[in-house]
């Protein structure tokens, strides 16, 4: 059986296994700790079987207990693993075992880095709704352009777009933009020819 994922290096962790006869098939309820030939492991990838010391549950809704077993129904039972099933380490454990005259039908959990039955960890600081209106409606970007060849960030990229679409003049081969003020140059480009341009290349 395929079970939950569980996350690495976490504690107090249980697993679900089935028991059947291994003459017909039929569900077997009355397995318990002791009872005859009881063998049950646990294997981590890369590593060999480790058995398990099993113990008796009070009840199915007890506290944890390394190795207790208890029949939950229908042949399916609770199992709880040692804390080193699910160390860090490793990808993935595989829980089985044998009981005389039975079938036990085990279970694969694999080891993940995350909690995936709690909040998600994300490396990045939230933005709030103003936080995002402040950026793209109330502040402003301070003017810059990017150097000839060089890379640009966001605001000096935006302001190269403006400019080379908003207010220019165009001398022979030359093409000049202008800042926000209307009057200083913010880039120059050269044409491929003064009369039928087919192509510019920025100057500066």
């Amino acid at each position: 059986m395929s079970g939950r994922p569980i996350k690495a290096g976490s504690t107090d962790q249980s697993t679900v296994i089935r028991i059947i006869d291994s003459g017909d098939g039929t569900p077997e309820t009355g397995v318990e700790h002791n009872t005859s030939g009881i063998d049950l492991w646990y294997r981590r990838e890369g590593a060999t079987k480790t058995s398990l010391t099993e113990a008796a549950l009070g009840a199915l809704d007890a506290a944890h207990s390394d190795g207790g077993i208890e029949h939950i129904g229908d042949g399916y039972y609770r199992l709880d693993l040692p804390d080193a099933a699910v160390a860090a380490g490793s990808v993935g454990v595989a829980i089985g075992g044998t009981v005389t005259n039975m079938i036990v039908i085990g279970t694969y959990h694999a080891l993940v880095t995350n909690n995936p039955y709690g909040t998600i960890d994300v490396n990045v600081t939230s933005l709030s709704s103003s936080a995002i209106t402040d950026v793209w409606s109330t502040d402003t970007l301070t003017e810059s352009y990017a150097s000839d060849g060089a890379a640009g960030t966001s605001a000096q990229l935006l302001y190269m777009i403006w400019a080379a679409v908003h207010e220019f003049s165009i001398s022979g081969t030359t093409i000049t933009s202008k800042k926000l003020d209307g009057s200083t140059t913010a880039m120059t480009w050269t044409l491929d020819d003064s009369a039928s341009p087919t192509s510019r290349t920025r100057a500066s």
